[in-house]
Order: structure tokens, then sequence, then C-alpha cells
């Protein structure tokens, strides 16, 4: 507990007080509370033991015995084969398994990292919310998928920052056709394809709300026909019903996002449509304060794109009681969901709560944080025990 403990608060420190180092370069602060935070969480993966992390043992064993077998391997028991080709080659060159590990989890958080200082305007608050939304208790034992999402990201930032839309997109589908390679559910990633550049207004916010809610309703059915339809093996059919808590936390955190990102257009609908009120447009006509911390309105617009996968996670994890392996899906858009949640304080319309609020979503993850180490007997991740040995 006191290795997870120190991880995250030293990454809610270290983004204010480099702020305050770099008082007069915001550009070096993030890039110097990215490669910190990362550098941490990757210390602590990699020199973990074997023990943590329900899958870590399982992946020893297959490494050993692809290190065994005839150089290049392809193919190990339903394996990806970009991940078992990876493995293979490091264990020729004569690497042990904690190479491998550092290897893995050195492109994993790289990826990430990349993915933070691009998009995220808060390095310390979306590494409070990768720590508490999940993210890195899964790279401690799902390393295929793990190392999939993280490739994502780095597709998403090839996608979004690239100048020429078509190069973007052109690299985008590489990407994710190579993080198919380590996971074959990282398909799920060409869902940011029609999303890219898409403009969310309020009224396909209620759309998508509205559709996001009856799958949580009648999900578990939709779920339960697909799998009676096509006849497909049913192991992980859980016999419980009801809706998994975390589908209404990120609902709710999609809803709120999008009120902080959309205001504008919001108020501008009310009057238009249905009333109109003085306070909405004494809001909009307020004059703009910025500073450093804030969103400019084109950041906002850029953030807002990731509105859309964040009522995918909800539509997605509402399957959980229906299947256990369903709401792994999730993990390919929660970093869409941490950078949402990193820059909503920064928005200009919550300047006055802003502190008050990026203070609650630690909090908040900070309380999440606890549950999964101590709650959650599925991954395996306490005790932490060390392991140095190469």
């Amino acid at each position: 507990m006191i290795v997870y403990s120190t991880v995250f608060l030293f990454s809610i420190i270290i983004g204010p007080l480099l702020d305050v180092l770099f008082l007069k370069n915001r550009k070096t602060s993030r890039l110097l509370a990215c490669i910190l935070c990362f550098s941490a969480l990757f210390l602590v993966s990699v020199f973990k033991d074997n023990v943590v992390g329900i899958d870590t043992e399982q992946y020893l064993i297959a490494y050993n015995e692809i290190a065994n077998a005839e150089f290049p391997v392809f193919s190990y028991k339903g394996f990806e084969p970009g991940f078992v080709f990876v493995a293979s080659l490091i264990s020729h060159l004569g690497m042990s398994f904690k190479w491998f590990q550092c290897f893995i989890y050195l492109l994993c958080y790289t990826c990430f990292g990349i993915f933070a200082y691009f998009f995220s305007k808060n390095i310390s608050l979306f590494a409070a919310s990768f720590l508490g939304i999940g993210l890195f208790f899964s790279g401690l034992s799902a390393l295929r998928q793990f190392c999939a999402v993280a490739l994502v990201c780095l597709a998403l930032v090839a996608l979004y920052k690239s100048k020429n839309s078509f190069i973007g997109l052109f690299l985008f589908t590489v990407i994710v056709l190579l993080s198919i390679t380590f996971h074959k559910s990282a398909i799920l990633a060409f869902a940011f394809a029609p999303l890219w550049k898409f403009r969310w207004t309020w009224p396909r916010v209620a759309l998508m709300a509205s559709l996001t809610v009856l799958v949580m309703l009648f999900g578990n059915q939709i779920y339960r026909f697909a799998i009676s339809m096509f006849s497909v093996h049913t192991s992980y059919l859980p016999t419980e019903q009801g809706v998994g808590m975390l589908s209404v936390v990120y609902l709710l955190l999609a809803l709120g996002c999008s009120f902080c990102l959309l205001s504008n257009e919001l108020f501008d609908y009310l009057n238009k449509y249905l009333f109109s009120i003085k306070l909405f447009a004494s809001l909009d006509s307020m004059p703009p304060r910025r500073n450093r911390y804030t969103l400019s309105r084109s950041d906002e617009i850029e953030t807002a794109t990731f509105i859309g996968p964040a009522f995918l996670a909800a539509a997605i994890q509402a399957f959980s009681s229906a299947s256990t392996i369903v709401p792994r899906l999730t993990w390919f858009f929660l970093p869409a969901v941490c950078v949402l949640i990193s820059n909503v304080p920064s928005v200009e319309r919550v300047k006055k709560i802003r502190r008050p609020l990026a203070w609650l979503f630690i909090l908040c993850f900070a309380l999440f944080f606890i549950y999964t180490i101590y709650l959650d007997p599925s991954i395996n991740i306490y005790p932490y025990e060390f392991n140095f040995a190469f």
C-alpha cells in the first residue's frame, strides 16, 4: 500500500510543484511532469514481483516457452502474433522476462506520456485519474491489452495532431492495425475515426445519453440475445443482473464534462428553442478572463471530441453484469475519459470553482484507488512486492 500511495501522492504533487518552478514556461513544466509521472509508474510496474498481477506468472511461463522455441515465433496458444514476436525477439537476444517487461512498459508509458502531453492541460490530474480509474492496475496484469491501449493512444495523437488529415488518418490506421497484433480487441479503436472532428452539440449529447441509458437498461438482454443467436460460448455469463456502478459514473462524467465544455451552446439552445432568460444572455456576454491555466476555445472544442468515447465507455461498461470480459473493452476509451477529467477544471466557465473541482476529482479517484487495492481480489495487486533481479 505504501508503494501505491507514494506513486499517487507523487503524481498529484509533481505537477503543481513544477508549475511553480517553471512559472514562465508552461510547456517545460508539462513535459517534465509527464516524464516524471509516467517514469514513476514505469518503475513500479517493472520492479514488481511476478506474484503481483493475476496474469503475470502466466506471462512468465509463456515467455519461457516462447524462448525455447525456434526463432522467429508468431503463434503461441491464442496470443496475438505481434506480442509473441516481440517476446520471441527479446528472448532470443538472451534477455530475461524482466527485460521483456521493461521493454513493454517503456513502450506503454511512452505512448501514454505522449498522449497526456498533447491532450491534457493538467498532467497531475490526468495521472491521478489514470491511477484512480484503474488503468495502472490493469497494466500490472494484462500486458497484451495494456500495450494495445497504449498504442491506440499514440494512434489518437497521430489522428488529432497531424496537420494533414489524410496523413493523420493513415498513421492512425497503421498504428491501430499494429495494436491489433498485440490484442484483437484493439479493433474497437476504429470507433474513434467517426468521432474525429465530430462537432458535439447539446441535441447530439442528449441523443447519445439517451442511447446510453437504453443500453444500460436493456444491455443484458441484448447481450444474451446476441450470444444465443450466434451460439457463442457462454461460460463468462454470470447469473446476477443489474447495471455496473461504473457505467453510471462514466455517464455522469460524460454529461458533466459536456456541460462544462458546451455550456455556451446549451445556453444558446435554451434561448433559441425553449425560453429566454436574461441569466443565460448575461452569462454568454461575460468578458473572457484568460490565464495560463485556462483552455482556449479551440482547446475546448478539441477536448469535446472525447465526449463520445466517454459515452461509449459508459455503454460498454453497462454489460458488466452480463459478462466479466466485456468491461475490459472500456480500457480503450478510458484515456479519453482521463483527458476530459483533467481538462474540465481548466474550462473558463468553472474558473471560480477550478481548484475545489480538481480536488474533488482527486478525492474521488483516491477513494476508488484504495477500493481497488483492498477490495478487488480479481487483479491480485496487494500486497506489492519488489523484485530487482534481471
